[in-house]
Order: structure tokens, then sequence, then C-alpha cells
């Protein structure tokens, strides 16, 4: 499962919705809003549909967009900026300049760790908002997509993180 963060006050991830479909609001192009409901919960959940090119959300350069269709119902949920071998190019610029001007070898492995722990703990914070996302975009239940998809990928960042300052003289 892609990790899901908190970016500018928007949920970065793919998207979804099951039953019932219900979008609220377009609040720009590239935001989708959504009210999520089932199994007893009631999650209100934004997040862009745009590209994530350095360090911030841009519509792909053909301006064309990519249904996002829930499985359980197969009606289109939202639709989401198509990328495109430029836009590929740009973010993979965006990446290697930040690699070697901030990211790199610049920081530490125990500092990549903490950076690791802090995703765990933004997930764990917006464990449901992750889940209805999750739920949307796969047709699955809300619970699983909580209990394990959301709830593991948090273990995952939390587990490698604690790994970066152990030191055991292996490679």
């Amino acid at each position: 499962m892609k990790p899901y963060i908190k970016y500018e006050g928007l949920l970065i991830s793919p998207l979804y919705q099951p039953p019932p479909l219900i979008p609220v609001l377009h609040t720009m192009p590239s935001t989708f809003e959504y009210d999520f409901q089932a199994e007893g919960h009631s999650i209100k959940t934004k997040f862009c549909t745009g590209l994530f090119i350095n360090g911030k959300f841009v519509d792909g350069s053909s301006n064309t967009t990519i249904d996002v269709i829930n499985p359980t119902t197969g009606k289109i949920v939202t639709k989401v900026s198509e990328g495109t071998e430029k836009d590929v190019d740009l973010a993979v610029q965006a990446a290697q300049k930040a690699y070697d001007s901030a990211w790199g070898l610049n920081v530490s492995a125990v500092e990549r760790g903490k950076i690791l722990i802090r995703i765990a703990e933004l997930i764990e914070r917006d464990i449901d908002e992750i889940a209805a996302v999750e739920a949307l975009d796969n047709g699955k239940a809300f619970s699983i997509a909580k209990g394990f998809d959301a709830s593991e990928a948090a273990a995952c960042f939390r587990y490698y993180g604690g790994w970066a300052d152990k030191h055991h003289g292996k490679v």
C-alpha cells in the first residue's frame, strides 16, 4: 500500500469512493472532497488530484485526466491528472536536485530513521481518513483498510525507521 500523508491540509494519495458515492465539491480544479459514510464511520476527506512534482501539486502537462473508478460499484469517483513522460522527467529532475542539494548524503541514517518514524506517526494520526480513501480506491471494507492496510503501512515505516540507528557490523 502506498502511504498517504498530509500536505498543506490535503491528503496525498490515489483516490476513491464506495457506496454511497456523494461528491461534495471541487474547491479548485485539482482538489476533491468526499464525505465517507460506512460501517458507522463518517469521515470528511479532501485531497489533491494533481501530480506532486518539486514540492507542489500541479496539473499534468497534457491537461488530461484519468478516471478513478470504484471497483465495487463501477462508478467514476473522480478524475486525477494524467502524468506524461515530460512530467516524469520533471519529477526525476526535481528528485535528483533535492538529493544532490538537501537530501542525499547530507542527512544521516539516524535522521532518515526519524523521518520514517514521523511518517508512521502521521499515518497513525490520520488513520481513519487514510483508511476511508483506501476503501474507496480499492472497493474494500473500511475495517480492513484501517485494521490492515493503513495500520500495516504505519508499522512498516516505524519498523524500518527503527533500524536506522542499529549498527551490527553486517552488510
